[in-house]
């Protein structure tokens, strides 16, 4: 059973390089400008959050790109690039797609795994672990997996910072939402939470909000929303939406995973 990531950041230190070296490794990854960040999270999370604030003046968004031994994300890359033609063709697809889809229609249409494990918990079959005012510890860290050979940070030139999701060919397997569904999801999450998509894997999804949720009602229907968009964080997670409504009260950070 999969170890509930969205309360657990991991910090490693394989590949570590001080923040001169990283910073002159640069280059290009999807025809984007990007840092060689290394491996080591710390570093990572603090250069984000610096370039975040930084790029916002010159109209860039840093995004987070994680290099695996898997080589899945390069895999999918591939395939888009035969698929469109090019990297840009499929930017301006999404892009497009994203405007005619709308993330409440996306929740109402997808809830059935909501609405059943709802009915499951009615039923007795599952028990909070503790209650609102104590549980687990907010994530107040980037989750960055130990397995990764290194991570990028993309400069971006996306208009609105939910739009970087067009630029970074991911979605549409399994239960993962389709890349214009992810960018709709985020949309509405930008504009009620503020909250950003910050990094990306072959199957993990990251966000970042300056101001974390901690109003109770906007956290319960967030945890709804959560789980609907990512069903695996609860089923195969926390086990408990409670006690994913506990985890991200108050939490910066907020991981997404689909087997």
């Amino acid at each position: 059973m999969m170890v509930f990531m969205i309360m657990l950041p991991f910090f490693t230190v394989s590949g570590q390089m001080s923040g001169g070296e990283v910073l002159t490794q640069k280059g290009e990854y999807l025809g984007l400008e990007y840092i060689d960040a290394g491996t080591d999270a710390f570093y990572i999370q603090t250069l984000y959050l610096e370039k975040l604030k930084e790029w916002e003046g010159e109209g860039y968004v840093p995004f987070i790109v994680q290099e695996d031994d898997f080589e899945v994300m390069e895999e999918t890359i591939a395939r888009v690039k035969e698929d469109y033609g090019s990297i840009e063709n499929y930017t301006k697809d999404v892009l497009e797609k994203s405007k005619k889809t709308d993330a409440e229609h996306f929740f109402e249409e997808n809830q059935e795994a909501y609405l059943w494990w709802q009915e499951y918990v009615n039923e007795g079959n599952s028990e909070s672990a503790s209650s609102w005012e104590k549980g687990p510890l907010p994530q107040y860290d980037l989750y960055l997996p130990s397995y990764a050979k290194r991570y990028l940070i993309l400069k971006v030139p996306a208009k609105m910072p939910y739009e970087v999701l067009a630029y970074v060919p991911f979605g549409g397997y399994n239960a993962c939402p389709l890349p214009e569904e992810h960018i709709a999801v985020a949309k509405r999450w930008y504009e009620q939470y503020g909250a950003v998509p910050c990094a990306v894997g072959y199957d993990t999804l990251q966000f970042y909000l300056e101001t974390p949720v901690t109003d109770k009602e906007d956290v319960e229907q967030l945890a709804k929303e959560m789980m609907i968009y990512c069903e695996d964080i609860v089923t195969q997670g926390a086990e408990d939406i409670e006690y994913l409504e506990r985890s991200i009260r108050e939490s910066p950070f907020w991981f997404f995973w689909w087997d």
